[in-house]
């Protein structure tokens, strides 16, 4: 009888992780974000970092997750030199466009899965606003790898200019971001 109700208590225990939230740790070292603005002279690219995070994960789908983007880690990977480089994050960095001096990070809060279709709350400039994208998710080993389809948002919702770190170009103002989250 004592095995018997051992072997029943050690079967609930193993199997609680189907029935309760998984939560992985974002391994800010190998995730990132790509961005890409285009504009009447060209465009750049870059990267921002992945300060933290974490992904939920329940009977092995991703149901939830907090992502926060450290903004003072801006990168630009399309200039001809160091010093262009530092110009732009300088620019891009000020209050005229990201005010990273102000918020010095973004977030990202995943609030629906719906057949690899994510939902959640962008959160920045200070301004939380819903946005939507398509991600491909893999498990590698231990490790889950998100990414994202490239997705466009308009940055005047969060009430940011192009035009206020370019003036005189036509810039609009589609901000292409694409996400790439791995986990420890």
């Amino acid at each position: 009888m004592k095995v018997k109700i051992l072997s029943i208590i050690v079967i609930t225990i193993l199997s609680l992780p189907t029935f309760y939230a998984q939560t992985l740790k974002v391994d800010s070292l190998n995730s990132n974000v790509n961005w890409q603005c285009t504009m009447d002279i060209g465009g750049h690219n870059g990267t921002i970092a992945i300060k933290e995070g974490f992904i939920e994960l329940k009977k092995g789908k991703l149901i939830g997750g907090k992502i926060i983007i450290d903004m003072k880690r801006i990168s630009i990977v399309d200039t001809d030199g160091a010093e262009n480089e530092k110009h732009i994050i300088k620019e891009i960095s000020s209050n005229q466009f990201f005010n990273v001096g102000t918020y010095p990070t973004a977030k990202f809060e995943i609030t629906e899965n719906v057949e690899e279709m994510l939902t959640g709350n962008l959160t920045l400039n200070g301004i939380t606003k819903p946005v939507k994208f398509k991600i491909i998710s893999e498990k590698v080993e231990k490790k889950l790898i998100l990414n994202s389809i490239m997705f466009t948002i308009d940055v005047l919702k969060w009430g940011l200019n192009f035009n206020n770190w370019f003036k005189g170009n036509n810039i609009g103002n589609a901000l292409s971001i694409q996400v790439h989250i791995e986990t420890n």
